[in-house]
């Protein structure tokens, strides 16, 4: 499903790109029938990642000294490390990386790379989270890969009576193939990783299709994910 333009009740929660000589970028977004803060434990939710998504099937919090130690407490914090299992293309259904399926699965170098990151931000107030790459020089290569949600209120009776009025929860949540019966709040969830350096056109000549649509396979995975979850608890907080 490729990515629609942003609803015109939405303003984009991501922060202006950090570089100034973007080469590309790589972005998407869907609407989640679910609270933010069920997404947000969901995104942050590292060690969960192999059960449900088709584009990183592993991401693991490291030191950040250049010897990649994954750390017992794997909350995700400013300033740690980050390695990934990413599958360019995504996968057709969620798949673990384990040592025993990790031959089989990375024979073809586009299907299976190591990604190496630093954390920059976890910002649970503005329910935002970036990295960025930290293996090679930022001269070379410079990457960074924002996530934001955002609060999309419930729809109220009146509008859901009437079929969903313009700039309603109703109409967005039809935008994007969204439950026309879900009335509790949504969440709007909205990724872009820019890249820049002069390797960056090498990885658009080689991962930028892949990539789109591993953004694309991680956002339908997370909203089917938090989706299936809440309808298991009620909807309830």
């Amino acid at each position: 499903m490729p990515p629609t333009d942003p609803p015109p009740a939405i303003e984009t929660n991501l922060p202006a790109p950090s570089t100034k000589w973007p080469v590309f970028s790589i972005s998407t977004h869907i609407v989640i029938d679910a609270r933010p803060s069920a997404v947000w434990n969901a995104l942050l939710d590292f060690p969960a990642y192999s059960a449900w998504n088709p584009f990183v099937s592993s991401q693991v919090v490291t030191t950040n000294d250049g010897k990649w130690i994954p750390l017992d407490d794997q909350t995700p914090k400013e300033g740690l490390g980050l390695v990934m299992h990413v599958h360019i293309p995504p996968l057709p259904s969620p798949l673990g990386f384990t040592n025993q399926n990790a031959e089989e699965n990375g024979k073809k170098i586009l299907k299976h790379q190591m990604s190496y990151e630093t954390i920059t931000a976890v910002d649970e107030a503005h329910l935002r989270v970036a990295w960025k790459q930290a293996f090679l020089p930022k001269w070379l290569l410079d990457a960074e890969r924002w996530q934001a949600l955002t609060v999309v209120p419930a729809i109220s009776e009146p509008d859901a009576a009437a079929g969903g009025e313009a700039g309603t929860g109703e109409e967005l949540g039809q935008q994007d193939g969204q439950s026309r019966t879900y009335r509790g709040e949504r969440t709007y969830y909205e990724t872009r990783a820019v890249f820049s350096g002069p390797l960056a056109y090498v990885v658009r000549m080689l991962y930028a299709k892949g990539l789109q649509e591993g953004f694309e396979a991680h956002a339908r995975a997370l909203k089917g994910l938090v989706e299936a979850s809440e309808r298991r608890a009620g909807g309830k907080a």
